[in-house]
């Protein structure tokens, strides 16, 4: 960041990478400053604001905020790292066996996301076992449960 509040940000568009210049004017629920006020993206716990600017980078680059739709992380992906993505729909597979689709990605080094299902909620909603609707989560590893 320089003193202006301006960011360059490299993204890329069908793996070419491409600078958006962004400055930190961010959207906000309201009008004091908490870090919790931001629309989307969160500060980190160390407050770091990396994840608002880099979302806005993006929306910025895509055409607005709106277009940023939660729990597709595939066109994330693509457009931080430049890397191919692929849609797995979990209702192709039996419960073990995408257990053993996970598992064996995961330990072939793919970075894993899930999106939860829009339901009847809000990301501030969950479902009956706790997990936010409309939310997109990374796969940091997996673990068999001594319980099977």
């Amino acid at each position: 960041m320089n003193s202006a509040g301006v960011y360059a940000v490299d993204l890329f568009i069908m793996g070419i990478p491409v600078t958006v210049t962004v400055d930190d004017y961010l959207p906000f629920w309201a009008s004091s400053w908490s870090g919790s006020d931001l629309i989307f993206a969160k500060k980190s716990s160390d407050g770091a604001l990396w994840a608002p600017i880099l979302e806005k980078a993006a929306a910025k680059l895509f055409g607005n905020y709106e277009i940023l739709e939660a729990g597709n992380m595939g066109p994330a992906i693509q457009t931080l790292t430049g890397s191919p993505y692929y849609n797995y729909p979990h209702t192709d597979y039996s419960v073990n066996a995408l257990w053993e689709f996970v598992n064996e990605k995961f330990n072939q080094g793919w970075m894993i996301t899930v999106g939860t299902p829009y339901g009847n909620g809000s990301d501030k909603d969950s479902n009956e076992l706790g997990i936010a609707f409309r939310h997109a989560f990374t796969v940091n590893g997996t673990v068999q449960l001594s319980n099977g």
